[in-house]
């Protein structure tokens, strides 16, 4: 399959996107390329910035020691190599950490699925150390939250925000999960009870996620993972929730698709359309084909070229790493990737409906309200994203740009 390039420069991949593109593809296929894109970056430290932010600088550096040596500045080899290091020190110690909490869990009677972190580079990447983690995801039971959390808490844990009784029950309500933050060892744990928000309209049911669980050893541990086609979906959705605005995300949808032979795609689509979400997934596969040049069956091939919905979504994600947009989406345009990524209007208009009375942060930091009126959030929160909207819109015309 042809690696996507144009002429025009419009649509020309930055120097250093381009490093990380070829990174992310098949080792034995794009070395050379690699060794090309390596010797046209003409500014190292930035290169290695953009790797940083799109959490790809492990893979960069051990693509780039094992076959461009030669054609780096021996500062920057420096730099990787005391990178390498850092990183395989965290990388170690996050895992052990996983661990640990896995065992407290399943001591207390908590069943207890991570994804993504650790368990993710070790079972798509192949070593711990190459997919660059922030923070550890673990998924339980909703009905074991409140247990699991103060078993964090007794581990030295504390919840990232601030909350109060009734804005953590809103937390659970509406939301996904609690944030923990470890100041000793600024170790970060997401507490998941379920993928994306109850406005997300993603129904995932994570009873039978326990039930079609498959197991993993992680440092000689067996722990219990999603089988490979639920973690592609969680892998996809959570891109689509986040605009797919950093490339890992991507590069880890082509390794699941190159080195995880267990992986079946069309049991994939299958499980994606029991889950009214089978344009995320085929958005994620599309962005894995074009950018990584992970190979897909034709009758997904197919399928993705015939939704316009994902050639559009393809296209909006491919010009962000183009134009190396730093800033954050505005809300609006948030909104409207989300509506885009649904195939169908009920899930749209839900969505709407449920995000335009999600009472957060954002309104409870408005107004301090007494529990007995916290009912009146969700009235603020429309007044609140009407305002937001108008604010961006003007800025856009302000600009230029409608």
């Amino acid at each position: 399959m042809q690696f996507p390039h144009s002429d025009h420069p419009a649509n020309r991949f930055p120097q250093q996107i381009e490093l990380l593109l070829y990174c992310g593809r098949s080792e034995a296929v794009a070395r050379d390329r690699l060794r090309a894109a390596a010797r046209a970056v003409t500014a190292w430290p930035e290169a290695l910035q953009t790797a940083e932010r799109h959490k790809m600088l492990p893979l960069l550096g051990k693509r780039l020691r094992a076959g461009c040596r030669d054609l780096l500045p021996a500062e920057i080899l420096r730099q990787l190599s005391a990178f390498e290091q850092q990183g395989m020190v965290r990388s170690h110690y996050l895992m052990r950490q996983l661990i640990e909490l896995l065992r407290l869990f399943e001591s207390h009677g908590i069943a207890a699925i991570p994804f993504k972190g650790p368990a993710l580079a070790v079972m798509v990447y192949g070593e711990v150390n190459l997919r660059q983690s922030v923070d550890l995801d673990i998924l339980v039971p909703a009905s074991e939250i409140s247990k699991a959390k103060d078993l964090l808490l007794g581990q030295g844990f504390a919840l990232k925000s601030s909350l109060t009784p009734q804005q953590e029950a809103a937390v659970l309500r509406r939301q996904y999960h609690l944030a923990f933050f470890r100041p000793a060892d600024r170790c970060l744990v997401e507490l998941h009870w379920d993928i994306a928000p109850q406005y997300f309209s993603f129904p995932f049911d994570a009873m039978r996620l326990w039930q079609r669980a498959e197991k993993i050893k992680l440092d000689g541990v067996e722990i219990l993972t999603p089988p490979p086609e639920d973690l592609l979906l969680l892998l996809c959705v959570h891109g689509t929730k986040h605009l797919w605005n950093r490339l890992v995300w991507i590069c880890d949808v082509a390794m699941m698709i190159r080195n995880v032979q267990q992986l079946d795609l069309g049991k994939a689509v299958a499980r994606a359309a029991e889950l009214r979400s089978t344009r995320m997934l085929l958005l994620g596969l599309s962005l894995a084909n074009k950018l990584f040049d992970a190979e897909l069956p034709e009758p997904i091939g197919q399928r993705i070229r015939s939704d316009t919905a994902v050639q559009s979504l393809t296209r909006q994600v491919r010009e962000q790493f183009i134009r190396q947009s730093q800033t954050v989406e505005s809300l609006l345009a948030r909104n409207l990737f989300h509506l885009k990524s649904r195939e169908r209007w009920s899930d749209r208009l839900r969505y709407c409906a449920l995000f335009a009375t999600a009472a957060g942060t954002s309104e409870w930091a408005l107004l301090n309200l007494p529990p007995h009126l916290s009912f009146l959030y969700s009235l603020l929160r429309p007044a609140r994203l009407i305002r937001v909207y108008l604010a961006e819109l003007w800025a856009l015309k302000m600009a230029g740009r409608w």
